[in-house]
């Protein structure tokens, strides 16, 4: 099974109580073994000892592919939608009676740079003047 990503995030606390526990040799086979496991899903056979370590990484590194896998898919769909539109706030300068752009954000409740990146304040005051 390939992985959609390309790696995989090792912290700390999957590398230092095998390295302290385990020899050279094994700790060698345990890093291969997740390094492997993290970029195809499958791992060669390994030490008895060295596999219980990795057993208790394996949910770490599957909640990080499904994780990103889920960002993936949602990226590819747009991401998320934004929360104000221009059309919102035509829609709010037109029947809410607001008519600044302090009134918009709060309306909004978002920063002015938000309604900005929407709207001009010319427009702003356009449609207010409709």
């Amino acid at each position: 099974m390939e992985r959609l990503n390309k790696g995989f995030f090792v912290y700390n606390e999957y590398i230092k109580p095998a390295y302290k526990a385990l020899s050279e040799e094994q700790f060698k086979d345990f890093a291969t073994a997740m390094v492997l496991y993290g970029t195809t899903g499958s791992y060669l056979p390994i030490s008895p000892i060295a596999e219980l370590f990795l057993v208790q990484v394996i949910p770490f590194i599957d909640k990080y592919d499904r994780k990103y896998t889920k960002a993936k898919k949602g990226g590819a769909n747009g991401g998320r939608p934004p929360k104000v539109t221009k059309d919102k706030i035509i829609n709010a300068i037109q029947n809410q009676g607001i008519s600044s752009l302090s009134g918009l954000s709060a309306y909004f409740n978002c920063c002015e740079r938000t309604i900005t990146r929407h709207i001009t304040e010319d427009e702003i005051y356009q449609y207010s003047q409709k």
